[in-house]
């Protein structure tokens, strides 16, 4: 979990949703990371707010980013194919390999899996209300809403970036649509996107 001491907010960092290029854009000597065996850096936001207690949790900015399942489900793919997925995560050959079957099949597998990463819905990580939710689509312009509310100026670098690829509506069928949107009904519904 990310705590921004200068700044007062606190960031729940939602996996493939700009989430490292956020970060990245302060000074990490102002952040307090508290890390911790429960998904670090993708803690709940209930954990985080246990963690820094009530004070800080009501005084602090409170944000996170979202995606639309369907994109954040591809862009997870090409991550996986990627070298530097590899190098930061540690992982194995094997599992960039497994990244190279094609889509439908390594997505369906991934949602099939126990703790997988790609599984997790993203309302498990903002399972608390918070100050600010932006969207991944609208990067640019919610990050500086942020930026603004916060009293400061930066520009957003991009980090962990995916292979390129198409947009997201060339990697489904029918079946492969259904099947994503009956796993992150949730994600869906809550922030509004549509199955």
């Amino acid at each position: 979990m990310f705590v921004h001491k200068s700044y007062k907010f606190i960031f729940i960092h939602n996996p493939k949703v700009a989430g490292t290029s956020i970060r990245n854009s302060f000074n990490p000597a102002g952040f307090k990371v508290l890390r911790n065996k429960d998904g670090y850096p993708h803690s709940p936001a209930s954990l985080v707010k246990k963690r820094v207690g009530d004070e800080i949790w009501d005084e602090y900015f409170k944000l996170a980013f979202v995606r639309n399942p369907y994109d954040r489900c591809v862009s997870f793919y090409f991550y996986h194919q990627s070298p530097q997925y590899k190098r930061i995560q540690g992982h194995t050959h094997s599992t960039i390999e497994e990244a190279k079957k094609p889509y439908k099949e390594w997505l369906i597998k991934q949602l099939s899996a126990q703790h997988n990463m790609v599984a997790i819905p993203q309302s498990v990580y903002i399972n608390r209300p918070l100050d600010f939710i932006g969207r991944y689509e609208n990067l640019e312009n919610d990050y500086q809403y942020f930026i603004k509310k916060i009293g400061g100026e930066k520009q957003l670098p991009h980090y962990n970036k995916s292979i390129d690829h198409n947009s997201w509506e060339h990697y489904y069928d029918d079946e492969l649509k259904e099947i994503v949107g009956k796993h992150f009904k949730d994600d869906f519904d809550l922030f509004c996107y549509a199955i």
